[in-house]
């Protein structure tokens, strides 16, 4: 009888162990699912942020090319203000297509080159979206009243500051 106990126990045991295989299988198919899922969740970021800095690329190449459009830049004085672009970009909170215009038509209507360019640039940016006016607006009316009342470019900053606080009074 205890032979019988014996192999009654072994196939117990069998059938335990034949379980618990099952029951393996089980756990290596959710962990397989698991990790499928997460390596595609992984995957669609990594394509949801390819997207996004393509479509941030675009509109920075965007506000580039309005600053081309404008300038008519090419060579080293593009590279010189393509930087000046990146930069403004960089300093103040604006779409790219204002930072370009802004850069083209400072450089074109006032003659100013590098941190004077970038500066003004800013502070045009600043004004416009102050006013709620877009920035070649801003720009075209300032300086129509800047060669008007004799103020000459260095001191178009002090212009949009007085003209700022003057409207805010």
């Amino acid at each position: 009888n205890e032979t019988d106990e014996s192999t009654e126990a072994m196939k117990s045991a069998g059938a335990e162990a034949g379980n618990l295989g099952d029951g393996f299988t089980v756990m290596k198919g959710v962990l397989a699912d698991l990790v499928a899922s997460g390596i595609k969740a992984c995957i669609d970021g990594l394509k949801d942020l390819a997207q996004s800095a393509f479509e941030a690329y675009q509109a920075f190449d965007e506000g580039q090319d309005n600053m081309i459009k404008k300038t008519g830049a090419t060579g080293e004085t593009l590279g010189q203000l393509t930087e000046n672009y990146t930069n403004v970009m960089k300093s103040v909170l604006t779409d790219s297509d204002s930072a370009g215009n802004a850069i083209g038509e400072i450089y074109t209507k006032f003659g100013l080159t590098g941190e004077a360019l970038e500066n003004l640039s800013e502070k045009f940016i600043k004004f416009a979206d102050l006013n709620n006016t877009d920035v070649v607006s801003s720009i075209d009316a300032v300086q129509s009243a800047s060669e008007a009342w004799g103020v000459s470019s260095e001191d178009v900053g002090d212009l949009l500051d007085l003209l700022n606080k003057t409207s805010q009074q």
